[in-house]
């Protein structure tokens, strides 16, 4: 979040998503300058069908997230949501990891929600395994 510039929605996005014990409000986050300290491991999965449908998944199985997607070249992904259309740059590696490099919404300055899910969605850096 910090890298894109969205590091003021660190603790909200901690906070609301989970990786913090027993918090569910930013308000009760310990040290809001380190808003990540104390995060646990979440899994997390994703998936996109072969009829063009995105979603993804808690680590209880329950869907948490939908959407529908198309592939523009062999290295760029679109994924359509209720707030617009977020691209990706992606590589695909060994036919089993797939890292993917948002291509931040021109309101990402203003700290918009497409630009805090399209990290959320990537970690950028981070490598999606297939299972």
């Amino acid at each position: 979040m910090v890298k894109a510039g969205l590091g003021r929605f660190g603790a909200e996005h901690a906070a609301s998503e989970g990786w913090l014990p027993d918090v569910t409000d930013q308000s009760k986050i310990k040290d809001p300058a380190h808003p990540c300290a104390g995060a646990v491991p979440l899994r997390h999965s994703h998936f996109f069908t072969a009829d063009g449908l995105f979603g993804c998944r808690d680590a209880d199985g329950h869907q948490v997230d939908d959407g529908t997607y198309r592939l523009v070249d062999d290295h760029t992904i679109v994924i359509a949501k209720e707030f617009g259309e977020v691209t990706f740059r992606y590589t695909i590696t060994g036919g089993t990891a797939l890292v993917l490099d948002p291509q931040m919404p021109a309101c990402a300055t203003d700290g918009c929600f497409a630009a805090q899910w399209a990290v959320a969605m990537s970690y950028p850096g981070l490598t999606w395994t297939r299972s």
